[in-house]
């Protein structure tokens, strides 16, 4: 009897790829069930059915309605995280470099409105450095970091109006989040790129130098080696 030229299957591995399409299906369903519902409303019955898998199934993967609401925030953290670590934009002129970041960041919520559902219904104040769960505000204050680093380099080239520059990312980030409940509210109508020429038009009105918003920033300093 001849072997098969292709290994066997391992139960193992069959049973982790089971596990982990199911766990983003959950994940995912658990997302729009908390946004329109909330965390005390919502039901793991709920979650269940719209995810089409059974009550065992979701216990299986989380043990609690609480471990599932803090594997979506845990997840989406992680997806943001990625992003801040990717870096900003940093070299050209001022308003490009600001209009590089809005759209990274429009483009991620805009992408996930479940999630930013989630977090308004919550109450997060991005501003304050309210984003996602306490265990994951390392990573909102990594953005933070990046962000107001670009925004020094704008103020020390004369481009920006002085002031205190972590300041005024948070005062960014609160019309960040001012604009996309606005456009949350209105049914999603505009375009990412819509969203971001209207908050880049605030960035040149409120903090760019009349006159100087064309002009490059400086590039960052090189590192030793």
């Amino acid at each position: 009897m001849r072997s098969s030229p292709f290994p066997a299957t391992r139960p193992a591995t069959v049973r982790r790829a089971r596990d982990q399409a199911y766990r983003e299906l959950i994940l995912s369903t658990a997302e729009e069930v908390f946004a329109a519902q909330g965390f005390h409303d919502a039901k793991m019955a709920r979650v269940a059915g719209a995810a089409g898998v059974s009550m065992k199934t979701v216990y299986e993967l989380f043990l609690s309605k609480d471990a599932l609401y803090q594997a979506v925030h845990a997840w989406r953290s992680s997806e943001f995280g990625a992003l801040v670590r990717a870096g900003f934009p940093t070299d050209g002129p001022v308003v490009e470099l600001a209009r590089g970041a809005i759209a990274q960041f429009v483009g991620f919520f805009c992408e996930r409105p479940a999630y930013l559902r989630l977090q308004l219904s919550e109450g997060a104040g991005w501003a304050l450095g309210r984003f996602g769960r306490p265990e994951h505000q390392s990573i909102w204050r990594d953005g933070l970091d990046a962000a107001t680093r670009m925004v020094e380099r704008g103020m020390e080239a004369g481009l920006l109006v002085p002031g205190d520059a972590e300041r005024t990312v948070r005062v960014m980030t609160a019309i960040y989040q001012t604009i996309l409940a606005d456009w949350l509210e209105g049914g999603m109508a505009r375009t990412p790129h819509e969203l971001t020429d209207e908050i880049s038009a605030y960035f040149v009105r409120v903090f760019c130098v009349p006159g100087q918003a064309a002009q490059r920033t400086p590039e960052p300093p090189r590192r030793r080696r």
